[in-house]
């Protein structure tokens, strides 16, 4: 035990004097990350958090430079930052950041998947801050690129002022979203991923509804409910026993066991602890998780799906605004997905999908755009 722990502190030395002369944000969210796993490792929660905060962090300003669409890989590629909070805030007890680790990365990943960042922001940022964020991400793509293209060369001055430019780069970034987030709030909870704190969230949620995240990790599974007067997490069953038991409720397709209804509930929801004045209940689910029904599982309550306390906060703000048109989606494609990307979403089950044929004639019948 001795040598093990004189080589984890070895290695965090090591990651600690690396990570003071890298620059490279890329770099030094791994070294963050790397510290994150050295501390859970230790058995040092609250160390572990704070680098993966700060891991976050440098994740989620990466994008500032990014050419368009890159910023969802690069979530993808980090995923093991979020999963190093997640573990970390379980462990050292502290719901508050669980939340932040979700929001961060459940409002920034559906920012993401919307599509076109451009697009997105033209529609809802005034002109006059699209130009200005347009033109500081530009200037630091450029400056990172000419910071990167002399590094090799070893001539220190020039890298010294190609990474001060750079540095300069970043903060005018940094400055421009602040303006945005200032003067167009909303627009700024929308497309620059600025999540909602958990008094915010909870400002959302009436005295009868509870909000509940699911977080799977490698091992545990964890969930997070929140009421607008508490927040707390349960350490529910490991991991894989929620996995298995998902995957033989999935494997029904068309008819739904009894039995593995009841056993999900046993993980899922008595744990909870909801009590009879919750009436609503959102949830907000975790991989194969989306494709439990949880309506099943909560019988007597009314069930609503939501990807973060942040999405529910914006689309409250929207709910009194109406549209004039409809947009109606079915009869997916199913024989185009790829089998692996369905196994993986669905808790290992590769079970084919079949068509639902009435689904075609539906949405030709009611929607405007189909």
């Amino acid at each position: 035990i001795r040598d093990a722990r004189s080589s984890l502190v070895g290695s965090e030395m090591c990651i600690r004097d690396r990570l003071e002369d890298v620059p490279d944000r890329d770099a030094r969210a791994r070294l963050a990350w790397g510290l994150a796993r050295l501390y859970m490792v230790q058995g040092q929660a609250a160390k572990a958090l704070a680098e993966a905060r700060q891991g976050v962090v440098l994740v989620s300003t990466m994008s500032g430079g990014l050419e368009e669409g890159a910023g969802a890989g690069t979530r993808d590629v980090f995923a093991g930052i979020f999963n190093s909070g997640y573990r970390a805030a379980l462990h050292s007890g502290q719901p508050d950041a669980l939340l932040w680790f979700l929001e961060q990365g459940r409002a920034g990943s559906l920012r993401e998947s919307l599509g076109s960042r451009a697009a997105l922001e033209d529609a809802v940022i005034p002109p006059e801050l699209q130009d200005a964020l347009a033109r500081a991400r530009t200037t630091e793509r450029h400056a990172l690129a000419a910071y990167k293209g002399v590094r090799k060369t070893g001539k220190r001055k020039v890298i010294r002022d190609r990474r001060r430019a750079w540095e300069e780069a970043q903060a005018e970034v940094t400055r421009v979203t602040a303006r945005v987030e200032r003067e167009a709030k909303h627009a700024a909870a929308v497309t620059l991923s600025a999540p909602d704190d958990l008094a915010a969230i909870q400002a959302y949620l009436e005295p009868t509804e509870a909000l509940v995240y699911y977080v799977l990790t490698h091992a545990e599974a964890i969930a997070l409910v929140v009421r607008a007067d508490s927040v707390r997490m349960v350490a529910l069953p490991p991991a894989n026993d929620v996995k298995a038991a998902t995957n033989a409720l999935l494997t029904g397709e068309r008819h739904i066991d009894p039995v593995a209804v009841a056993a999900m509930r046993t993980l899922l929801v008595e744990p909870l602890g909801l009590g009879d004045g919750v009436k609503r209940v959102l949830v907000s689910p975790w991989g194969p998780l989306g494709y439990v029904p949880f309506s099943l599982l909560l019988p007597g309550r009314e069930v609503a799906y939501t990807p973060s306390g942040t999405t529910h906060g914006l689309l409250l703000k929207e709910r009194d605004k109406r549209g004039e048109h409809i947009l109606a989606l079915g009869d997916p494609d199913y024989a185009t997905l790829d089998k692996k990307a369905v196994a993986e979403h669905r808790a290992g089950s590769a079970l084919a999908l079949s068509s639902l044929p009435a689904t075609r004639g539906e949405v030709q019948a009611i929607g405007t755009r189909t």
